[in-house]
């Protein structure tokens, strides 16, 4: 009985609350939302051409949290599926929270990326800005047939650079 109590609890704080509204023109969504009222970051999957395939089945990173603290040099691991590469690589950015560019390197594919399947990167960022300053990592998608008007696929991870 215990049991069923505990489940109709779940449901309960689950089901509560409305869906936000998408607009029209809406392109970026979280990938994880928050359920405080607090202010917690999120991954962001930038999406301008609404392609349904959700982004966790196109790339991954490890050791990294949304507001993880991260310090220069920093390397970023991950892996990716092979038409997320162009030529063996894509773009990552650290970006201020104005949108400036902190860093930037190639993420460098570890293992052949025309095969099928997931493909292990690594890109290592250097930089040098004031601790505690507000970022994000961008990973853009980089194969020119999925290029279309504005900005490209891509995943954001908000960080605290140290």
């Amino acid at each position: 009985m215990k049991f069923f109590y505990a489940i109709a609890f779940t449901l309960m704080l689950t089901g509560c609350g409305d869906a936000p509204e998408k607009s029209a023109g809406q392109t970026e969504k979280p990938v994880a939302t928050s359920t405080s009222a607090f202010d917690i970051p999120t991954i962001v999957d930038v999406n301008p051409l609404n392609d349904p395939t959700p982004l966790s089945e196109m790339i991954s990173f490890v050791g990294l949290g949304p507001g993880g603290h991260i310090t220069s040099p920093y390397t970023l691991r991950g892996r990716a599926v092979s038409g997320w590469y162009f030529e063996g690589s894509f773009p990552v950015q650290l970006l201020a929270e104005d949108g400036t560019v902190i860093a930037e390197a190639p993420a460098a594919a570890q293992e052949d990326w025309m095969q099928e399947g997931w493909v292990p990167y690594r890109a290592t960022l250097k930089w040098n800005a004031k601790p505690d300053t507000k970022a994000k990592l961008v990973l853009s998608l980089d194969n020119p047939a999925e290029e279309g008007e504005g900005k490209r696929r891509a995943l954001e991870i908000p960080v605290v650079l140290k």
